[in-house]
This record gives C-alpha cells, structure tokens and sequence, in this order.
C-alpha cells in the first residue's frame, strides 16, 4: 500500500478551523480534515496542482472528514473539477455528507459524487418450525419451550403449527 503523504501545504491544524489535507500522489486521493471555506480553499487548489503534476487518471477527494464547506469551498470543488478535466482525469467525491451532498448538485458539481453503495437490511427471520417438528428459535416468535408444547410462531398472519409440514393456520 502506498504511503500517504502529507502535503506540506496547509500549517493550520484542522481543530483550530484549518484544513489538513493528506495526499496519495500514486493513488490520486486528497483526504480533506477541517473546514473548506474562504480561508483555505487555495489549499485545495495547491493539492490540485500537485496532482496534475502526477497525472493520476482518477482524482479522488474523500471528504468524509470535512466539518464545513461554504461557497467559496464549492467554487474551489468546481476547480478542482475544471483542473481534473484540464489534465485529462476524472474527480470522484467519496465520503460526502448529507448536507455537502444536498449542496453539490445545486453548485452543478452533483457529477462529482462517488455513488453510495446501498445495503439492504437483511431480511427477517421467517418463523417457522421445522419439517421434523423440533422448533426453530426466532428472534420475536414464540420461544423454543412453548413452541415444543404445541404454542407454535406467529408467521405474518397465522400461526405456524409444530410439524404437520409446517403449514401455516388462519
């Protein structure tokens, strides 16, 4: 994996409302820490010009850790777009939060952003017993012990008997 190397271009700590950036020139990542406004967008674009100089064919900015961007931070992501497009890459936004991502696309920048990957939640446990009749444990159904003395599960709308090949009854 290669290392990450710090850009010797911010000397503000991010918790003093700076913004530290972290730049993998081999892998075209700028980590932004902070707050991207007014005060230290010309961070970004210095970060940018660093990797122009490596012509990396994909720029990702990961601002996952990003506290604050106001419109001078947007005009400095809409650079750092133009300066992609100027040397032949392709920017990717990755990490953004729901208010950066609700902001981008109204600065026309919404091209930038990585798609999430959406998970669904596992599906839910169906409550069941088993065809040999030995009851099947089940996270909001009828506990085991009662199951076993003919209690049976609830299942969506009916009840599960024990055995008798596990039909449901209405």
């Amino acid at each position: 994996m290669p290392a990450m190397t710090t850009c010797p271009i911010t000397t503000e700590p991010a918790a003093a409302g700076g913004l530290l950036l972290a730049v993998d020139l081999a892998a075209g990542r700028v980590v932004l820490t902070g707050e991207l406004d007014r005060a230290t967008c010309g961070q970004l674009t210095a970060a940018c010009q660093v990797l122009a100089a490596e012509c990396p064919p994909v720029w990702v900015l990961d601002v996952a850790a990003l506290d604050f961007c106001d419109a001078a931070g947007l005009r400095a992501l809409a650079a750092a777009r133009r300066a992609t497009e100027d040397a032949g890459a392709v920017a990717l936004i990755v990490g953004a939060r729901q208010v950066l991502r609700r902001l981008l696309p109204l600065a026309g920048l919404d091209d930038l952003l990585a798609p999430i990957a959406r998970t669904l939640p596992p599906p839910a446990p169906r409550h069941t017993a088993s065809s040999s009749g030995v009851p099947v444990a089940t996270a909001t159904g009828t506990p085991p012990a009662a199951a076993a003395r003919g209690g049976g599960t609830r299942a969506r709308a009916g009840w599960v008997r024990p055995g008798a090949d596990d039909r449901v009854v209405r």
